[in-house]
């Protein structure tokens, strides 16, 4: 992937994405504010790229979604987010940390209503250990053991 440089950082106003691929096969995604449908559209540009990336290479990966700054979407940036995409060849699964407990309730409930049931945690270090077993359970390689300092906004 990115050899250079392991994040991957977008901005539209105050609102951001920082991706960092440093602990791969976990992608650790970020995100400060609303998503704009700007913001998504360049997210999914990325995403699209990362897996072409991925599937030259063999390479599998679980995504960490860091929403705990995230803020609510619009109706017309939430219509786009239904169609990012998570192809299973690629991406193993998705593991959403939301910090508050009514949040991970609905969005587990909201999974379960549409058939597509989400991963959520309550912070970073219950999302890793996630991660950490669902890669066990595909017997891909861990990345080495780490502690992930959250990201802030530039």
């Amino acid at each position: 992937m990115n050899q250079v440089d392991p994040r991957i950082r977008e901005r539209d106003g105050t609102l951001e994405f920082v991706v960092n691929l440093q602990h791969l096969p976990i992608a650790v995604e970020t995100w400060f504010g609303g998503p704009s449908v700007s913001l998504i559209e360049r997210y999914i540009a990325w995403l699209e790229g990362f897996l072409v990336e991925a599937r030259a290479s063999g390479r599998r990966a679980v995504f960490l979604h860091d929403a705990s700054q995230a803020g609510m979407p619009s109706s017309e940036a939430r219509q786009r987010i239904t169609s990012i995409p998570s192809p299973t060849d690629v991406i193993i699964d998705r593991v959403i940390v939301f910090d508050a407990p009514v949040v991970r309730a609905a969005v587990s409930a909201l999974g379960w209503i549409t058939g597509s049931p989400y991963r959520t945690a309550r912070n970073l270090d219950e999302g890793i250990t996630m991660c950490r077993s669902l890669l066990e359970r595909e017997r891909i390689e861990q990345p080495p053991p780490f502690v992930l300092t959250p990201e802030q906004p530039s």
